[in-house]
């Protein structure tokens, strides 16, 4: 069943006042629509704070703009790596520092990253807005680890930058470690809504971006954002996708232009986490394989660049599209906080808090459960062969969507075969497949799938591949041990709220038993 909308039609007359009112930071109206105090929520629309801590996260890069490091390790999930990607992929920047995203502790990634890379000088910024995420402390643990082993200096922690929020626990290691720098966040910018703060704009100048260019493009996107057409394009877009729920439908895919690196992932999991509670929510799908598969009434977001910004709806046999073009990247700032907020706005509109993470947060414990219990809980109960996917797939809701659900390598081919096998099969059924790869998915589509409308249908792959496994410093597990936790933890809390996933077991050797499969469905005429 999905999300029930039937309500929102007296809903469309509202949307200048939600935007308004977030605009003016208005909390009296806010904690009156959402029951909650959003006093520290809003801060991601002042835009006199955005601004002036820009100038200090500006002042803490240059300190080491003609320092010796020749690579950046981002660590963190979620939201504080998305939006950090977004800018660093997409702004010109001076590429005399590589930059790699470390949002997976898969053994196997952290050893070959490690090894490749031990012989660098590298700077660590390690993100986190809680100080307390598991998985990013854990990696941080293993890096801080080998740094120490290296034993080049009697300071290992000068080789590290934590960006988190005073009095946290990263904030306390940093302290204690003797970080080179802590670049502290704002108490009032949530994680997902992050991107213009320092989870977003610290690491992209530090990896090389111009200050001048941020800056500028920040401020041309905050201080005349009233009056300009991304104002008029916000209201559109809500009612836009407004009007969808009411005609049921609760889907959005992503059209969003390859070279625009990453802006769909930050795109899908600021809808995913903000809006996939109390069984609403939209399903925010990134677009992979025609949707002339799908039905005519989809609800299509298309992002495109352009010599001029311009956006409009267009109806098309596919559905309704709103088209957005872009001409530079002053555009594409205003195109992130555009996105956020339509985001918080339709949650006001649809009475669900945009700011919390439940189901995220129930996750979190589930994990920390049996890693500390070490009880093992035998998911391959509901098991299926990968034959049967087949006949799963028969009998699915085409209202519906599917999440495939994995932990892997992410620089295997895995997330490729699946992707693979999740076109054919989405062409074949005609119904669209979610890729979640762990544990970064836990951080965002998580939300969406146990909170979010019941209509879709959950497989778990599991293998028993990791390689060589790796023990988390100073813990009693091993990062194997970690990935298990997440996998029983999830599988316990989806059959708890009987969404009852299947699980696929693809042994030891994945790769093999996924490539066998897809070939098989191609000489069965798939």
């Amino acid at each position: 069943m999905g999300s029930d909308f039937s309500n929102l039609s007296q809903k469309l007359s509202e949307i200048n006042s939600v935007v308004s009112n977030m605009l003016n930071q208005n909390h009296d109206f806010f904690d009156h629509a959402l029951s909650i105090s959003t006093q520290d929520f809003l801060g991601w629309v002042d835009s006199e704070k955005l601004i002036s801590h820009f100038e200090e996260y500006s002042n803490i890069a240059k300190k080491y703009e003609f320092a010796s490091y020749e690579k950046i390790f981002v660590i963190g999930m979620g939201g504080s790596s998305l939006g950090a990607r977004v800018l660093i992929d997409n702004f010109l920047r001076n590429k005399k520092r590589e930059v790699y995203f470390v949002d997976n502790y898969h053994p196997e990634f952290l050893r070959n990253l490690w090894e490749k890379h031990a012989g660098s000088e590298i700077m660590f910024l390690v993100c986190s807005k809680s100080g307390n995420t598991l998985e990013t402390l854990m990696i941080f643990e293993y890096f801080y680890q080998n740094v120490e082993q290296l034993n080049k200096n009697n300071s290992p922690g000068q080789s590290f930058i934590a960006i988190t929020d005073q009095n946290s626990r990263l904030d306390s290691i940093a302290q204690s470690k003797k970080f080179a720098e802590i670049v502290y966040g704002v108490k009032e910018i949530g994680g997902r809504y992050s991107v213009l703060s320092c989870f977003g704009m610290f690491p992209a100048l530090m990896s090389g971006v111009e200050s001048s260019d941020l800056i500028e493009s920040l401020i041309d996107c905050l201080v005349e954002f009233r009056e300009s057409d991304y104002f008029l394009q916000c209201e559109q877009l809500i009612k836009f996708i407004l009007e969808g729920l009411v005609n049921d439908e609760d889907k959005i895919f992503l059209d969003i232009d390859p070279q625009l690196s990453g802006f769909s992932e930050w795109i899908q999991q600021l809808i995913a986490e903000s809006l996939g509670k109390n069984y609403k929510g939209i399903v925010p799908l990134i677009h992979n394989i025609s949707l002339e598969v799908h039905n005519s009434n989809n609800l299509i977001f298309s992002l495109k660049q352009d010599s001029i910004f311009s956006y409009d709806v267009v109806k098309s046999p596919i559905g309704s599209i709103f088209e957005v073009r872009l001409s530079n990247n002053n555009d594409l700032i205003s195109q992130l906080f555009v996105w956020e907020i339509v985001v918080a706005s339709l949650g006001v509109l649809t009475g669900t808090n945009p700011f919390d993470q439940p189901d995220v947060q129930l996750s979190k414990n589930e994990t920390n459960y049996f890693i500390e219990s070490n009880e093992k809980i035998e998911i391959l109960d509901n098991q299926i062969s990968i034959d049967e996917l087949i006949d799963c797939f028969e009998n699915l809701d085409k209202n519906g969507y599917v999440g495939f659900l994995y932990f892997t390598n992410p620089q295997s081919n895995v997330p490729n075969l699946m992707n693979s096998l999740a076109c054919t099969l989405s062409l074949k059924f005609h119904i669209p497949i979610i890729q979640a790869i762990g544990p970064n998915y836990l951080h965002s589509l998580g939300q969406l799938f146990k909170g979010g409308p019941d209509n879709g249908t959950f497989i778990q792959f599991v293998s028993s591949n990791v390689g060589q496994d790796i023990q988390v410093p100073y813990q009693n597990f091993s990062f194997y041990d970690l990935m298990s936790a997440q996998v029983q933890g999830e599988h316990k809390i989806l059959n708890l709220i009987d969404r009852n996933p299947l699980v696929v077991n693809l042994g030891n050797e994945p790769e093999k038993k996924l490539e066998k499969f897809i070939e098989k469905l191609k000489l069965a005429g798939f």
